[in-house]
């Protein structure tokens, strides 16, 4: 709107600001009908903020919504091109920002740089996540570019570990997943020299290879950037590359240098000459200005005259001559006066290399029938597996897991701990019952448990009630899962045996001499001091079942498992064999 130069109307509106500060609307209401005409959409001379600007700023609702009422215009621009919109949708402010979106605010508004409002949402809060929802929802343009030829949707990804949210919805709403900044593109077709210095030595190629752009470094390598040039630190655009780690960025630094090489002897002719490139960016940059004006000399088959080909081009453009111009229409000329089609023209690959084309820049696409098979997946079966629900298997009382999952043994004690074959010499020695508090629960499948031989956990399981046959949600027993991976460790025999009945000894006769006897000893007077544990464990594996134990490992696998570095045959052959190739690959 009009921008204040007058002392009178920079007061006012300098006094319906503060007015605005102080959310006093009498005041404005007053100014509004006694002042200037259309002073609410007046804005300051210094940065140009309008009331509606400020009150956008401070997310003041009740003050935004006023001024609508009184006529302001949800689209006054600030001196930088912004709208009360951008500046609400800039500090995340959903709710001024849904009321000038109500207000028919115009989403499609860009800055004095290009932006439009989409660019002022790109900020990891949910808020500015709302913000860019609401400009959607109202004509916001997702395929937006800068003056600089950066496009919203490349903005967003910038940042895209922050604001995964924002680029999913803006592709959502169909922003062009392949775009890319065509500021290189636009230079090029309007003159701009490629190969300028910078006061550190570096050329744009210098740049574009600190940065890893292996697109931009092929662009600007195949538009005339020189590729030996040294910077301030002696350095070449490959080196600069190669020290970065950016490969891809390397690789086509070196395949521009070859194929400089190759230019630069003797006779060499150089197939993509500077000019035609000039002419095929400059021709993709005005497509719809020369479409236009070749459809008045249009054949109705999409194909033009040789002559009027030459003359349109040449009245329009100063990179190439008449003579240079017929060269290529007759490039394009299947046969003598055929005439040049269009389409092909645009493309640009009758007059030069495919890879100095604007389109090889883009996604490759892949042919349909060509190319090797991909790899095989993962097999899947084509029908489920059947497995018991967890609703099917009942909890324990306490809620616990279900049944199937018992409680681990575990041995809470030092290395220094009296056992059964160390005992201590007084039961006053053993000071278990100082270490061996009350430990947290682990519980795992029985299966998994039999499978790792924990024969001291099964125990415990099923003396405390857990059946033997109890099955998991894949039906598998115990039992099942032990012969599968022959474990021959339990005695399953000694459940069945019939226990040995014990002699029982004889007693004492309770006879008079005896108890005289006992009293004198001082049998009446002895102290009771055998240790009651907090918690009866099951009891630990003897010398003799450690050394069983080694003995059978040794059977299985022979002396070398007693070895820190024994590994089973498998792992060994495929160990041998892997040194084997990697000391043939040394020589």
């Amino acid at each position: 709107m009009a921008l204040t130069d007058k002392r009178l109307e920079n007061l006012q509106i300098y006094k319906v600001l503060q007015c605005v500060r102080n959310k006093d609307k009498k005041q404005i209401e007053k100014l509004t009908r006694l002042g200037y005409p259309e002073l609410i959409n007046f804005t300051e001379p210094i940065n140009g903020h309008s009331a509606l600007h400020l009150a956008s700023v401070s997310n003041d609702v009740d003050m935004v919504s006023f001024l609508l009422d009184l006529g302001a215009h949800p689209d006054v621009q600030d001196r930088m091109g912004c709208t009360p919109t951008m500046r609400a949708a800039e500090l995340g402010h959903e709710l001024s920002m849904e009321i000038l979106a109500k207000a028919k605010a115009d989403m499609t508004i860009i800055d004095n740089e290009g932006k439009g409002v989409l660019f002022y949402c790109i900020l990891p809060t949910k808020r500015h996540y709302r913000c860019a929802l609401i400009a959607l929802e109202h004509g916001a343009d997702v395929n937006n570019s800068t003056y600089e030829g950066k496009p919203i949707f490349l903005r967003a990804c910038e940042d895209a570990h922050d604001v995964k949210d924002v680029c999913l919805t803006f592709l959502e709403k169909g922003a062009n997943p392949n775009a890319i900044n065509t500021i290189l593109k636009l230079l090029f077709s309007y003159n701009g020299d490629m190969g300028l210095i910078a006061m550190n030595g570096n050329t744009p190629l210098h740049y574009a290879a600190m940065g890893g752009f292996a697109d931009c470094c092929k662009y600007l390598a195949q538009r005339g950037c020189d590729l030996k040039w040294k910077n301030l630190d002696h350095k070449t655009p490959r080196t600069v590359a190669k020290e970065g780690g950016f490969k891809a960025a390397s690789k086509e630094i070196r395949r521009a240098e070859r194929i400089a090489n190759k230019l630069s002897r003797p006779g060499a002719k150089n197939p993509n000459p500077i000019w035609a490139l000039r002419l095929h960016d400059w021709s993709v940059e005005h497509e719809s200005f020369l479409r236009e004006a070749f459809s008045f000399v249009d054949k109705g088959d999409g194909t033009v005259s040789r002559e009027d080909f030459v003359l349109t081009l040449e009245e329009r453009q100063d990179y190439a001559n008449s003579e240079q111009l017929a060269s290529i229409a007759t490039m394009h000329e299947k046969v003598r006066g055929g005439g040049v089609n269009i389409n092909e023209f645009f493309k640009g690959i009758r007059y030069l290399h495919k890879s100095f084309v604007l389109g090889s820049f883009g996604p490759k696409k892949r042919k349909k029938g060509i190319g090797r098979k991909g790899k095989k997946g993962k097999f899947v079966l084509p029908f489920p597996i059947c497995v018991i629900p967890e609703t099917a298997f009942p909890r324990r009382l306490d809620g616990g897991p279900p049944y199937y999952m018992i409680e681990t043994y575990e041995n809470v004690t030092d290395s220094s701990r009296f056992n059964r074959d160390r005992p201590p010499k007084h039961p006053i020695q053993d000071d278990s019952a100082w270490y061996i508090d009350d430990p947290g629960k682990v519980f795992s499948n029985i299966n998994f448990i039999t499978k790792a031989g924990d024969l001291a956990s099964l125990k415990k399981a099923f003396e405390s009630g857990i059946p033997v046959d109890m099955k998991d949600n894949y039906y598998k027993t115990p039992l099942m899962t032990a012969c599968a991976c022959g474990n021959i460790d339990e005695p399953f025999s000694s459940i069945y045996a019939v226990p040995m009945v014990s002699e029982e000894k004889a007693q004492h006769k309770d006879n008079v001499v005896y108890l005289n006897s006992l009293i004198a000893s001082g049998y009446t007077k002895r102290v009771d001091i055998t240790f009651i544990p907090r918690r009866i464990w099951s009891p630990e594996a003897t010398t003799a079942e450690l050394i069983k134990k080694r003995e059978l490992r040794r059977e299985r696998f022979t002396y070398e498992v007693d070895f820190e570095d024994f590994m089973m045959p498998f792992q060994k052959n495929i160990t041998e064999k892997a040194r084997t190739l990697e000391a043939a690959l040394k020589i």
